[in-house]
């Protein structure tokens, strides 16, 4: 992440001084910043901002980041939890029956562990697990596709604006964790 944007310092401390800010205004600074920033920093600062402009900067700007998740899962599972439940699709409710999720990563042989399945971003698209496992074979790169059962309150999110069918989990109260595909490259 690039060094804060004095504007952005500027909004935090109108927000803690209990000023109201709209969120056209937040969107119109965030649309300003790096893309790759944005993400990062409403979640190094998300204390600042009142549960319900949050939850619709998270939904809004969870889609727009490439790799969310580079400040670490902690940021990403507090935001979600201070908010409960995010989407970015209207009429979509929290779930009330455990889902089955699938998680895609890649693994360069080199390293000595293979990845954690404790990441925060699975799918409810097996395929889609699947791509992502493959994206980085031409690197050489060892693509796993995990599936775990994610009980209702483990699910912070759901995110179908990219078509991927995304959902968030918190790593903590995930069930059944297990390999289901170990793709060994063919290059």
């Amino acid at each position: 992440m690039s060094a804060c944007d004095p504007r952005f310092i500027e909004l935090v401390k109108r927000l803690g001084a209990g000023e109201s800010v709209h969120t056209r205004d937040v969107d119109h600074l965030l649309d300003t910043m790096p893309r790759s920033d944005r993400l990062d920093h409403l979640l190094l600062f998300q204390h600042s901002f009142p549960p319900n402009l949050l939850v619709l900067l998270l939904a809004e700007w969870w889609t727009t980041s490439e790799i969310p998740v580079l400040l670490g899962q902690t940021h990403v599972v507090n935001a979600f939890g201070r908010v409960g439940f995010v989407t970015d699709t209207e009429g979509v409710v929290a779930p009330t029956e455990p889902l089955t999720v699938y998680r895609g990563v890649s693994w360069e042989p080199t390293r000595k562990a293979p990845p954690s399945a404790r990441g925060v971003s699975w799918t409810l698209d097996e395929d889609r697990a699947e791509w992502f496992a493959r994206r980085w074979s031409i690197l050489r790169h060892r693509g796993l596709v995990f599936v775990a059962d994610a009980p209702p309150a483990s699910v912070l999110g759901t995110f179908h604006g990219r078509n991927e069918a995304e959902v968030m989990v918190n790593p903590r109260q995930r069930r059944k964790v297990r390999l289901l595909l170990d793709l060994r490259s063919t290059n």
